[in-house]
C-alpha cells in the first residue's frame, strides 16, 4: 500500500485523508478549525470539527484504469464540497444573525436569557438543565477553567460526551435523558442562531 498525504485541499474547511483500510479505501472527511481549549498544563489545543463524508480515495501500488478515474472524480467532487464548505462559512460571517465574534458570547449568560424568554411547560427542567451543565464544567478538572465563561467554541462533542456521563452518574431514572433532551434544545436552538458554527450536541447514549 502506497503512502499519501494525509491532507488532499488545504483551506478552513480542510479535506483530510483518512487512513487506508484493509481493501485500499481512504475515506475523506471536512476539519474546520473552530478555536483553541486551554489544556490543565497551560497548553493549548486546537479545537476541531469534523464532518464525515460518504467520499473515498482508491490507495494501492497498482490503481485500474477504473479506480484512477475514481480518483480523480473524487477529488474535484471533495475540492468543490470544501469551497462549498467555506463559502457557507462565510456567508455565516457576513449574515445578519452571525455573531462577529462568538468568542466573545459567554454560553452561560446565552443560556440564561434564553430561559427568561421560555414560555413552554417544561422551563423548571430547562433551568435543571443549564444547573446540571454548569455543575458539571466547574466540578471538572479538565473544564473548571471555564466555570465562569464559557464560549461556544469551547463546547466540542469531547465535552459534551463528558456532560453527558456526569448526567447518567447522577441523575435517576430517566432524569438524565430528560435534562439532556431540554440542554440539546436549547443548544439546537443557538446553533439556528448562529451562536455555534455547528452543533456540538449527539444523540442520548
Amino acid at each position: 500500500m502506497k503512502k499519501t498525504k494525509s491532507i488532499l485541499w488545504g483551506g478552513n474547511p480542510f479535506v483530510e485523508i483518512r487512513p487506508a483500510s484493509s481493501d485500499g479505501r481512504c475515506k475523506l472527511r471536512l476539519v474546520t478549525l473552530v478555536g483553541r481549549e486551554k489544556l490543565d498544563n497551560g497548553k493549548y489545543k486546537q479545537i476541531r470539527r469534523y464532518e464525515t463524508t460518504p467520499l473515498y480515495l482508491w490507495n494501492k501500488s497498482n490503481l485500474s484504469s477504473f479506480e484512477r478515474e475514481h480518483n480523480r472524480t473524487v477529488k474535484e467532487a471533495a475540492k468543490k464540497l470544501r469551497e462549498k464548505r467555506e463559502r457557507e462559512l462565510q456567508t455565516m460571517k457576513n449574515g445578519y444573525e452571525f455573531v462577529e465574534d462568538r468568542k466573545k458570547v459567554n454560553f452561560f449568560e446565552w443560556f440564561e436569557d434564553y430561559i427568561a424568554d421560555y414560555d413552554k411547560a417544561d422551563k423548571r427542567v430547562m433551568e435543571m438543565a443549564l444547573k446540571r451543565f454548569k455543575s458539571f464544567i466547574s466540578s471538572s478538572k479538565k473544564y473548571d477553567m471555564f466555570k465562569d465563561t464559557i464560549n461556544p467554541d469551547q463546547i466540542t462533542e469531547e465535552l459534551i460526551s463528558g456532560f453527558v456521563a456526569r448526567l447518567k452518574k447522577d441523575c435517576r431514572g430517566t432524569g438524565a435523558a430528560s435534562v439532556y433532551k431540554r440542554f440539546k434544545k436549547a443548544v439546537k436552538y443557538a446553533t439556528k442562531k448562529h451562536i455555534f458554527l455547528s452543533n456540538p450536541v449527539m444523540a442520548f447514549p
